[in-house]
């Protein structure tokens, strides 16, 4: 399962895990949470913000849009509106556990 760098899925390992039936089948494993709070810079929202503008900014590349989302579950790209305060991960958990088919 080849993933580029920029994936939202690049840290996550490959694994074997059982489906409904018993039989193994390769899958990726399941990102928990999000970074811990110590791993966490705040941005106070300016007009034209968005998660990709971020990611940007803060991560390097766009195509990190994925980790600002993912910190910030309650919000949605529109709802950046100016003064908004939003979670930039400055790292981000393993994967923990399996999927379950």
């Amino acid at each position: 399962m080849p993933r580029t760098a920029a994936s939202r899925h690049h840290l996550l390992p490959v694994i074997d895990a059982p489906d409904a039936d018993g039989v193994p089948r390769r899958t990726l494993a399941i990102r928990r949470g999000v970074a811990s709070p110590d791993a966490i810079r705040h941005h106070v929202v300016s007009a034209g913000d968005t998660f990709e503008s971020l990611a940007d900014r803060y991560l390097s590349t766009p195509e990190l849009w994925w980790l600002i989302a993912d910190a910030n579950p309650v919000l949605a790209d529109l709802d950046l509106r100016p003064g908004t305060v939003v979670a930039i991960p400055t790292a981000w958990p393993a994967a923990e556990r399996s999927r379950r088919f």
